[in-house]
């Protein structure tokens, strides 16, 4: 039998992280949670556990905008998070596909890719800020 604690956990975990619950093994799934994390607002976006930034997929959905605030508001395990998703080149590499998808898939001229660069250089660049 449950008690109202596991229920609350329960809850708390599937209303902060939604897409994080699909399986994130096709392309159709990845991209939902990066459209997903991108729609965020920036402090929206650490409503989530820290374990989100470990799927490139996170990694592929958030803005520039979004890892300034994450830098600045974030506890030190979100940010050490993104730290070692951006060290694992597996990592780098699915979430530079995923963006590549999105831009195939969007009418407009998108530019996920050169997003997902620039929030990648942007933690490389501003290391300090994300070790502390």
């Amino acid at each position: 039998m449950q008690t109202i604690d596991d229920h609350l956990s329960d809850f708390f975990e599937k209303t902060t992280i939604p897409f994080i619950y699909f399986p994130q093994n096709n392309v159709q799934s990845k991209k939902q949670l990066a459209i997903y994390i991108s729609m965020l607002n920036d402090n929206t976006v650490l409503l989530s556990t820290a374990w989100t930034f470990s799927f490139p997929a996170a990694l592929a959905g958030l803005s520039y905008k979004q890892v300034e605030y994450i830098a600045k508001h974030a506890p030190t395990v979100y940010k050490k998070q993104l730290v070692e998703t951006i060290q694992t080149s597996y990592k780098i590499k699915e979430a530079l596909e995923i963006s590549k998808n999105l831009d195939e898939s969007t009418d407009n001229n998108a530019q996920h890719q050169q997003r997902v660069k620039n929030v990648i250089q942007y933690i490389k660049d501003n290391r300090n800020a994300f070790e502390f």
